[in-house]
């Protein structure tokens, strides 16, 4: 209990410290927490988000081939989430999603991307819910970037997050997601234009919304173009790289002015 206590400690220091001119948040949510549990001057806090490479695989490359790896027989649908198995990312939630869905969409398959100490508690919860077949652990994989292209849809039923870096790539994949309002998703999709955003992890709600996009070929892509829009325009990797330039030059000058 004591290390967590003095790392934030730590954290909270060095937050505060005039040695830090500038503190980056990368969501607004995130920037509003920091203020909220430190004494730190609103305006040495700035919000800069997360931002991913837009040129990635499509559908019409080879990404059906990493799917296929995992799932040797061809299933009619395919949804991916991507996390540390840990309890603040809610798999739990998701396996008990997941049942509910695979009840009325038999051929439907979850892939899990990310390992952690839950990874056992978590199998052995799919093998109770009577779904271990259409629920694969992925572990750590290099080519998520493939994997992503190669699903139908991305799912997160996270209880906290900044600006999940897995989030804005499924985007970027022009992947239909639908996940927990946490963090800075509001911040990045708009519930029913490219995405769909849920205030509670009621699992039959979380569900149904799945179902829905699975019965709707025409909004998941809909929904996808859309995510991914909006990464081009806002969330991209070279966004990203020039607003902590600008950042950086704006501290230079400051130094270099006194």
């Amino acid at each position: 209990i004591q290390a967590p206590r003095l790392l934030q400690g730590l954290h909270s220091l060095i937050l505060t410290s005039r040695l830090t001119d500038k503190v980056v948040a990368v969501s607004e949510s995130t920037r509003k927490e920091i203020l909220s549990i430190t004494k730190i001057k609103p305006n040495k806090v700035v919000t800069i988000p997360n931002g991913v490479p837009i040129h990635r695989p499509s559908k019409n490359d080879c990404s059906s081939s990493a799917i296929q790896e995992l799932i040797p027989e061809s299933s009619k649908f395919t949804l991916i989430s991507i996390g540390r198995l840990a309890p603040i990312k809610g798999f739990d939630d998701l396996l008990a999603i997941a049942s509910h869905v695979i009840k009325q969409e038999k051929d439907c398959h979850f892939i899990l991307l990310g390992d952690g100490p839950l990874r056992d508690e978590l199998a052995g919860q799919a093998i109770k819910l009577n779904i271990e077949e259409n629920i694969h652990f992925a572990g750590m994989r290099e080519n998520v970037a493939e994997l992503l292209a190669g699903a139908d849809m991305y799912i997160s039923t996270s209880h906290s997050e900044g600006l999940a870096l897995s989030l804005l790539e499924a985007m970027a994949a022009s992947l239909p997601c639908v996940v927990t309002n946490v963090g800075g998703v509001k911040d990045v999709i708009r519930n029913g234009k490219n995405g769909i955003v849920l205030n509670q992890r009621d699992h039959h709600i979380f569900a149904a919304e799945i179902l829905g996009l699975i019965d709707g070929p025409d909004t998941r892509k809909e929904f996808g173009q859309a995510a991914r829009q909006t990464i081009i325009e806002s969330y991209s990797e070279d966004i990203m790289c020039r607003k902590y330039q600008s950042l950086f030059l704006e501290l230079i000058n400051k130094k270099d002015a006194r």
